[in-house]
């Protein structure tokens, strides 16, 4: 249905021409809104989403109400509270306990080791190309140098 449905399409005028149309309604959550679409609302945007106008007048004013600013307050102190109680020394010397470091020494030197050897061999392989091509243009230089000798004698 919906491929069959009419529609016209209209193309814009230059930008001057809409230059007079001012938009007198300043959108306050501009700023936490996605990129407008084209879809006209009567606000402006979709109210059944996050940021629609009403939901983000409800967000705002939830943010400033005496009690979740006391909420606010009330989680604060449970927190700071929770993290008093906790021993972060007992935690740290648990999770040493848990870590093989032997094995991740071997593991990073081995890994460390198997890379220099690669780099060693990728630049043996590198200079026995270059020692190579150098061999090749030496060896041209000197046939084309015999030759020249050769035509200058005839």
């Amino acid at each position: 249905v919906a491929m069959r449905a009419p529609m016209a399409i209209m193309q814009a005028k230059e930008a001057s021409a809409y230059a007079e149309l001012v938009d007198d309604t300043p959108d306050e959550f501009a700023d936490k809104r996605p990129q407008r679409h084209n879809i006209i609302f009567s606000d402006g945007y979709p109210t059944n989403t996050w940021y629609s106008t009403r939901n983000l007048t409800a967000q705002r004013d939830s943010q400033n109400s005496p009690n979740s600013q006391q909420d606010s307050s009330f989680n604060d102190a449970i927190m700071q509270r929770i993290l008093d109680q906790l021993d972060f020394s007992e935690i740290s010397d648990r999770i040493a306990d848990e870590i093989d470091f032997d094995f991740v020494v071997d593991d990073v030197t081995d890994d460390v080791v198997d890379r220099i050897l690669c780099d060693n061999e990728i630049s043996e392989l590198v200079e026995e190309k270059i020692n190579e091509l150098v061999e090749k243009r030496i060896m041209e230089r000197v046939d084309t140098e015999a030759e020249s000798v050769d035509e200058d004698e005839d």
